[in-house]
Parts: C-alpha cells; sequence; structure tokens
C-alpha cells in the first residue's frame, strides 16, 4: 500500500441589541469557537500537524470537515499533496483533518482497518475510537457541521474509511476512497445508518486487486487464504446496506487519470438509496493502485460528491 496527506488559523463572532425584534447574542459554546489555545496540540499522544481551517470560517457558521487518511508508509503532508484537497478548502469552506496512523516495527504508519489491512503486529489499536474523538476535540474548538464530516482515504486509509463508514455511521455523512480494501467478509460489516459510499478503483492496481482475488501473499499473519472481495463486491454490499436498487445506472465517463488516454473513468450509480446513502463506483480503466497524474479536478469531484450525501 502506498501514498498519501497542511496547517491552521481562527475567526471571530458578534453580538447584540437590546431591541426585542434584533437577534439575541450567540450561544456561548458557538462563540467562543474561534480555535484552541496556540499550545494546544490535536490529537494527544499521536499529534495531528494537519488541521487546516478555511481562511473563511466563522464561529456563527458551521462548516463541514473532511477527515484525510494516508495509505500504508505514507503521511499526513504527502496523502494531503496527493488528493490537494487544499485547492478548493477555502472556496467551499470547509476543514481538513489529517491524522497519523501508528508506526510500525518496520517505520511504516498504518490504521488498523480490518483483518486484511495493515496492522501486520497485531498492535492493540482501536482507531475507531481515536478518529471518533479526535473529530469530536475538534469540535470542541470550531464550530463544525455534525450533518458534514465526511472521510477521504487512500488504500489503507481508504479502507480505514471503509471501516469508519461500518463501525461509525452515526457520525460520518459520507466517505470516498481510492483502492481501500475491505473486509473479506462484507457481510460482518453493520452500519447503524445510510452513509454514502464512493469507491474508485483502477482495473490495473495490482496492489489491491480490482477484481475478487486470493491474496498473492496474506497482506496480514492473522488472515491466510483471505480474499479481497474486489470493488463490485465492495459496492455491491453498501448498496444492500443503504437500501439501494440492486443494479446501478451509468453515467458519462470522466477522465481522472492523465496517464491513460482519453476519458477512462466509468462512474456507475446505484439508485433508489436512502436519505444520503447514495453509492457509487468510479472504475478507471487502465489506471494502477497509485495514479500520479491525477486531474486538477479531482478534488472538486470528490467534494462533490461528499457535499451532496449530507445527512438530513
Amino acid at each position: 500500500m502506498n501514498k498519501a496527506g497542511v496547517v491552521f488559523a481562527c475567526a471571530l463572532m458578534v453580538a447584540c441589541s437590546s431591541s426585542s425584534n434584533a437577534p439575541s447574542d450567540p450561544p456561548s459554546e458557538v462563540a467562543g469557537k474561534n480555535g484552541p489555545p496556540s499550545d494546544y496540540v490535536f490529537g494527544g499522544d499521536r499529534p495531528v500537524s494537519v488541521v487546516r481551517v478555511p481562511d473563511n470560517y466563522d464561529p456563527a457558521k458551521a462548516a463541514p470537515l473532511v477527515l484525510l487518511l494516508h495509505g500504508y508508509g505514507a503521511n499526513a503532508a504527502t496523502q494531503s499533496l496527493f488528493f490537494n484537497l487544499a485547492s478548493i478548502a477555502d472556496t467551499e469552506g470547509f476543514f481538513v483533518v489529517a491524522p497519523e496512523g501508528t508506526t510500525d516495527g518496520t517505520g511504516k504508519q498504518f490504521w488498523n482497518a480490518n483483518e486484511l489491512c495493515c496492522n501486520f503486529e497485531n498492535k492493540p489499536v482501536d482507531d475507531v475510537a481515536y478518529l471518533r474523538s479526535l473529530v469530536d476535540d475538534v469540535e470542541k474548538y470550531y464550530n463544525i457541521d455534525p450533518k458534514r464530516i465526511f472521510v477521504l482515504g487512500h488504500s489503507n486509509g481508504g479502507a480505514m474509511a471503509l471501516r469508519m463508514a461500518c463501525d461509525a455511521a452515526d457520525k460520518f455523512a459520507a466517505i470516498v476512497e481510492l483502492a481501500g480494501p475491505f473486509t473479506s467478509d462484507p457481510s460482518s460489516c453493520k452500519p447503524s445508518a445510510p452513509i454514502g459510499v464512493l469507491h474508485m478503483h483502477g482495473t490495473k492496481d495490482t496492489t489491491i486487486t480490482y477484481e475478487p482475488s486470493m491474496l498473492a501473499s496474506p497482506l496480514h499473519p492473522n488472515a491466510p487464504g483471505r480474499s479481497l472481495p474486489g470493488a463490485l463486491a465492495t459496492v455491491s454490499a453498501w448498496a444492500g446496506h443503504n437500501g439501494c436498487a440492486p443494479e446501478p445506472e451509468t453515467a458519462a465517463p470522466i477522465d481522472l487519470d492523465g496517464d491513460v488516454a482519453g476519458a477512462e473513468t466509468t462512474i456507475s450509480k446505484y439508485e433508489g438509496c436512502t436519505a444520503n446513502g447514495g453509492v457509487e463506483l468510479w472504475t478507471m480503466e487502465g489506471s494502477g493502485h497509485v495514479p500520479l497524474n491525477l486531474t486538477k479536478d479531482l478534488p472538486k469531484l470528490l467534494y462533490g460528491f461528499m457535499s451532496s450525501h449530507a445527512k438530513p
């Protein structure tokens, strides 16, 4: 698994009038959400250096938040560069929070996403709890819209995004992931609420294969003989969870990967889903595990999916 993940700021609030028709003072818990003390570090013993506050942040207005998760062996800074959310975060007005995984014995950072990837040393790490608490912590200091909290991840970070959709659908409105391996037993995923899911996958990915396959060598020492479910089984499981029609509709292809000629990406959309639970598969024909020449429009496309799947 490969590749991956910027900084922070603040703003102020206004007040009042004695007129009965004038707006009342904002609640103190909102008025005070101008950011943490200057020496405060999010993430506790796993410090988060990437907490990007939009330039136009106004504590009186609830803002969306995107949790950005890096791949195995990558980090928050490189993943931030890869998806380049900073290019639109100010104009769209959303926060970007990019934490670091746990470092294993080889010096690589991982998320304990599922039995396939990537806690190879069986460390006692509960990343679902850690990521939930991290978002809760950001919410203490900033006015975050609880209906617009999203996850974006690549590879192992994509697997962790899928895990959050399974185990924390009450907290997150939608996830977007590229080449994330879903659990080998999709039926074990039992989300508590509908959640938007966009899965992107290259057909020439030899690390996490697009088609179902047995692992060439176990990604996880406790998972011998386990299989990768593949892209179609992944989105089909989510379509079932979200009450969508069993077969997707196909939209016009788009050009995401500059290293593949033409509009290589087919969009399959599942219709009739519950509430915000839309499900899409973007099949990147000819792309690999780490497409390095992605269109500059990708951040807008990905955030477009997320923002259109806010909680009702």
